[in-house]
């Protein structure tokens, strides 16, 4: 991961722009990717009541890359895990348990 503040500077700015217009996110991703030394980034849209998960913007994402972190790893969501954590056993849950206060 590279740390410096030009680098972490050039990621906020990459987000920023794309938060402000949409077309920005591919460059906003390569930003993160570089920023992580990952192989691509990838902008996923989850539908929390419907488990509903659409793939916004991918840079150099090869398609069995996505099938393999949706088939295994989006599981391991640590949100969501806290989340569960945080409700305990026992205990009857809705769906605004997950929503973020």
């Amino acid at each position: 991961m590279t740390s410096t503040k030009d680098a972490d500077a050039r990621v906020i700015a990459a987000i920023k722009a794309a938060g402000a217009d949409a077309q920005h996110w591919p460059d906003a991703l390569d930003e993160i990717a570089r920023f992580l030394d990952a192989r691509f980034a990838a902008l996923l849209f989850e539908d929390r009541c419907s488990a509903l998960l659409e793939l916004k913007h991918s840079t150099r994402a090869e398609k069995a890359w996505i099938v393999e972190y949706l088939r295994n790893h989006r599981k391991l969501d640590p949100v969501k895990a806290r989340v569960l954590a945080e409700i305990g056993a026992g205990r009857a849950c809705s769906s605004e348990d997950f929503v973020s206060r």
